[in-house]
């Protein structure tokens, strides 16, 4: 019985070849689509998962509004007084830290030695109350 299902489906596919095509690339476009939708969602769900305090770690977005293109988009810059205002006027928000890009060449000197780095961030000092990140030299206490 079986055998001969198989033989109807062979002769379906051969006879209907352009059908066969059809759904043979919305199955790959499908599958394609559900494993990128996967892995962007799990990459999504494992971002930062390493901080104990995780929980009650949110980021605060602003939206610009652009009234003549009509566009909107959300971005992390917000005023810097956001910060220590949310944590004065709101009881629930216990702690707040502020970052602060530089978007030039910074050159960092330490005894005789100079470094030259892009990716120079400004941060508040409770940083290190807030995200469990490891230091390689130093004490972030002091």
């Amino acid at each position: 019985m079986v055998k001969n299902y198989i033989k109807v489906m062979l002769r379906n596919m051969l006879k209907y070849k352009a059908y066969l095509l059809i759904n043979m690339l919305g199955l790959t476009i499908a599958i394609a689509c559900t494993l990128l939708a996967v892995t962007f969602v799990l990459d999504e769900l494992e971002y930062d998962q390493f901080h104990s305090k995780k929980e009650n770690i949110y980021r605060l977005y602003k939206r610009n509004v652009n009234t003549t293109l009509g566009t909107e988009r959300l971005t992390y810059e917000t005023s810097g007084l956001m910060g220590p205002t949310m944590v004065s006027e709101y009881p629930e928000v216990l702690e707040s830290v502020r970052l602060a890009s530089w978007f030039e060449d910074v050159v960092i000197s330490f005894e005789d030695e100079n470094f030259k780095t892009d990716n120079f961030v400004f941060a508040d000092s409770n940083f290190f109350k807030v995200f469990d990140f490891e230091l390689i030299a130093g004490d972030f206490q002091k």
